[in-house]
């Protein structure tokens, strides 16, 4: 038996952060809803919000075509040169939003996202209907 899981999977985000900085060093970002996917896209994302002037492009993942970008604010010591202007992605970090995306956390980072629903608890409660 098949089940469709359309209702959005519920998660948690617990921990806290560690300043690594990893995490300003390998961004996604979000432009309409969707992953910015091509340099054009990054452009018209900057002359909407300018601060994203302030990423720069490290990597383009071939599987989903998202770009991977970096923070220019990033300082030496991991942390933001100007955080109290920085931009909603930043102060909603981790987003609950990631595994939407393909987003992962890096496994030495202080957050964990997790399901506050097991699969299993999941499945009975769809057996039930």
């Amino acid at each position: 038996m098949f089940f469709s899981f359309k209702k959005k999977e519920e998660i948690k985000i617990i921990g806290g952060c560690i300043t690594c900085g990893k995490c300003c060093r390998n961004l996604i970002l979000i432009s309409k809803g969707k992953p910015v996917k091509s340099l054009s896209q990054f452009e018209k994302l900057v002359k909407k919000k300018p601060f994203y002037n302030h990423f720069n492009m490290v990597s383009k993942d071939k599987e989903h075509g998202y770009i991977y970008f970096s923070c220019d604010k990033l300082g030496s010591d991991n942390f933001c040169s100007d955080y109290e202007n920085r931009p909603d992605i930043c102060r909603n970090f981790p987003s609950k939003n990631m595994p939407k995306y393909k987003g992962k956390l890096l496994p030495e980072c202080g957050y964990k996202i997790i399901p506050s629903k097991s699969f299993d608890k999941i499945l009975k409660e769809k057996m039930k209907k």
